[in-house]
Order: structure tokens, then C-alpha cells, then sequence
């Protein structure tokens, strides 16, 4: 079973599943956290009208599978059956017609992601890119859209990104990932140790910078050059990275994890860093290097797979509990 790991739970009638994808089968495997048990498989069309072979991001709701592909977003039924699909301009009309949902492009690894979906007004917000100069300008007026699926309305934020990304190139590392909450949008870039804060009520974005233990507080990108701009090493593949910042409602914490280089035959370091409710860092976690560096929150905590576990008849994860108390800083 070959599976792309980029897990989410998915809340149904106070049922939380653990939900993966099958890239090898095209499909999204379904777990009950309750009963410990595979629940159903739901299988994409590999042709036809209802053609599914190119995921970037994804979230399930109200029986619904929500996937971003790199021009439009689909809305698929649990059948595998696209019900409508929508372009940027459908869901965003006040963002300006040079801006599109694909980013710089280039080589990148575990490019699937979860698509950022906030449950508690049914929105989601994507990222959108500035092509008016093609790739020279991408990150010039760097524009957020939050779309809500039950008013079918959308909003613009102008929200701020690192001064770095107008004079280097990190691949992989420049897609900001994140997460709603309140009036806030929370996001973060791989390749920084920082935080970013947009307030919707004042339209203003903050900073918070914080030192992980193990690795620099900036990764070193590459210069761009030429008109195209992608100049690709293996050290921003396999070098220092920090993932998805997430919030944990049961906690009342957020979580994100950061690795070091890979090193040649052995598994990565990871580790975890804990901030409280006002995005404060509390410490650090060492988390076993053989996990995947993706997790799932549930109120049981959160969840890990092992990166060797391809097994086809179980689903194996790993549990962990934070307790601040026992963190280093």
C-alpha cells in the first residue's frame, strides 16, 4: 500500500477518521479512530468526466472531497464523482485576473498537502500567485482567499511574506502553509522560524520569530536567475525544513515540526516545538526519527506514521501526548 502521507481527520456525527491517500490505488483510505477500524476507500476516476490524477491539496467535509489541482478546485462526492469544480475567479472575484492558484513551480517532493479547511464557518483559504510578470513578481502583493462554501462567497487578504522570497529561490520550502482561527490566519514558511499572524478585523500581519535548537533560524536558499528563476540543489530537498504549523483545540497548544539534514542511509532528526496559545515557544520534543514528519490532531493526541509502514491489511500510528512540563526549551 503505498500511501502519500498527508493525513487529516475528518469529523463525522462526533466520529473522528483518519483519512490518507493511496497514490498507487488513487484513492483515500478511511480509518474510525472509535473503532479502531478501516471504515471505506474512496476511489478517484483515472478517466472520463470525472478524472482525478493530479492532487496538490485536499480535505474532506460534509460528505464531500474537496481537492485543489493546479488551475481550479474540485468538489467530489463520496463515489468519487465530480459534483462542480471552480476557478479561482469564481471564488475570489475581487482578486486581480494575473493571480492564479499555481505557485513558482520546479522540482519538489511530497508535494501533496492538506487543504486548509476551517470547520467551524466552512471555509477555505487558498494561496494565489502574482503572474502578471510571469515568475519575476509571484510574491509581489501576496494575496490569500478564504472561501466559504455556504454563503459561496469569497474574501481577498493582502498578507505579508519574507523579503527573502523576492531575491531567492527554495523550491519546495517557499509555500506557506496554513491555518484559520478566529479572525486570524496562521501561517509559516519552510525554510524560517517565524510565524505570521493576519488580523482580518485590522488587515494588518505580525511577525513572531522564534530559535529552534537544531537548526538555523533562515535556510540558505539559492539566487535567482533569469527570467524563469528556478535554480534547484539537493541540499533544499534534503536539508533543513520547517512543516505545517498546527492547533491542537483539545490543548489548547500549536504544534510544528522542524528536520535536520538527512543523513546519507539513516533516518532524519525531528523534532517538535510547542508554543502556547499566544504562539509563545514553550520547548522542544525529540520525536523518533523513523516517524514521518506529518501528523494528524484527534483528541487522542496527535498522530504519527512510520515511514516504513507499508503494510496492506493495518494502519499503524503512533500516539503522542504532550506534556509541557517535561519539554526542553
Amino acid at each position: 500500500m503505498s500511501i502519500h502521507n498527508a493525513p487529516i481527520i475528518y469529523r463525522n456525527d462526533n466520529v473522528e477518521f483518519y483519512v490518507n491517500y493511496n497514490n498507487t490505488a488513487n484513492s483515500l483510505n478511511l480509518y474510525s479512530l472509535d473503532s479502531m477500524a478501516f471504515v471505506q476507500k474512496i476511489e478517484f476516476y483515472s478517466s472520463g468526466p470525472n478524472k482525478v490524477t493530479i492532487m496538490t491539496e485536499y480535505n474532506l467535509f460534509d460528505s464531500l472531497v474537496v481537492v485543489k489541482k493546479h488551475n481550479r478546485i474540485q468538489l467530489i462526492n463520496f463515489s468519487g464523482e465530480v459534483v462542480e469544480e471552480l476557478t479561482l475567479k469564481q471564488m475570489c472575484p475581487e482578486v486581480d485576473e494575473h493571480y492564479d492558484l499555481r505557485g513558482r513551480g520546479g522540482a519538489m517532493i511530497g508535494n501533496l498537502r492538506r487543504l486548509f479547511f476551517y470547520p467551524a464557518t466552512g471555509s477555505v483559504i487558498f494561496r494565489t500567485y502574482n503572474k502578471e510578470n510571469g515568475y519575476e513578481d509571484i510574491y509581489k502583493n501576496p494575496c490569500f482567499c478564504e472561501y466559504n462554501f455556504d454563503t459561496r462567497k469569497g474574501t481577498a487578504y493582502r498578507v505579508k511574506f519574507p523579503g527573502e522570497l523576492s531575491h531567492e529561490y527554495y523550491g519546495d520550502l517557499e509555500y506557506p502553509n496554513i491555518i484559520l482561527k478566529g479572525d486570524s490566519i496562521i501561517y509559516n514558511f519552510p525554510f524560517k522560524a517565524a510565524v505570521y499572524i493576519y488580523n482580518k478585523k485590522t488587515k494588518k500581519t505580525y511577525v513572531d520569530e522564534f530559535e529552534a535548537s537544531h537548526i538555523p533560524s533562515v535556510v540558505e536558499g539559492k539566487p535567482l536567475t533569469g527570467k524563469k528563476g528556478l535554480v534547484m540543489k539537493s541540499e533544499i530537498f534534503f536539508g533543513y525544513k520547517y512543516h505545517q504549523i498546527d492547533y491542537d483545540p483539545h490543548t489548547n497548544l500549536y504544534f510544528m515540526l522542524y528536520s535536520e539534514k538527512d543523513i546519507e542511509n539513516k533516518p532524519t532528526p525531528k523534532h517538535l516545538i510547542v508554543f502556547d496559545k499566544s504562539l509563545k515557544k514553550l520547548g522542544e520534543i525529540d520525536i523518533d526519527p523513523e516517524l514521518y514528519p506529518e501528523f494528524a490532531i484527534s483528541k487522542r493526541g496527535l498522530l504519527f506514521r512510520n515511514k516504513d509502514d507499508y503494510h496492506f491489511d493495518t494502519l499503524t500510528l503512533h500516539v503522542l501526548n504532550v506534556n509541557v512540563s517535561t519539554m526542553t526549551n
